[in-house]
């Protein structure tokens, strides 16, 4: 592994893990006392475990594709400064 995976790993890792602590500081705000049955009380906890999946997936998609491209882009920046020399700067 290449220092490049390793920071798309951890920034990753970081981004979903940050996503959840949101997620499930939102369905705080649905107090577990307010849902009337046991199976809405259930269903809640599930939804809410699928909300936060989701979007830390999908955060996490969109944060490894912008890293793809800045590293792409980074790479072309450096190819042209390596063609151009002193007249690229």
């Amino acid at each position: 592994m290449n220092n490049f995976e390793l920071i798309r790993n951890v920034l990753g890792f970081v981004v979903s893990l940050g996503v959840g602590e949101i997620v499930s500081d939102a369905l705080k705000a649905i107090k577990p006392n307010q849902v009337p049955s046991t199976l809405k009380k259930v269903s809640t906890k599930i939804g809410g475990f699928a909300i936060g999946y989701y979007f830390s997936g999908k955060i996490g998609d969109y944060i490894d594709d912008q890293i793809v491209e800045f590293a792409e882009e980074r790479k072309k920046l450096k190819e042209i400064t390596v063609e151009k020399g002193d007249e690229a700067v």
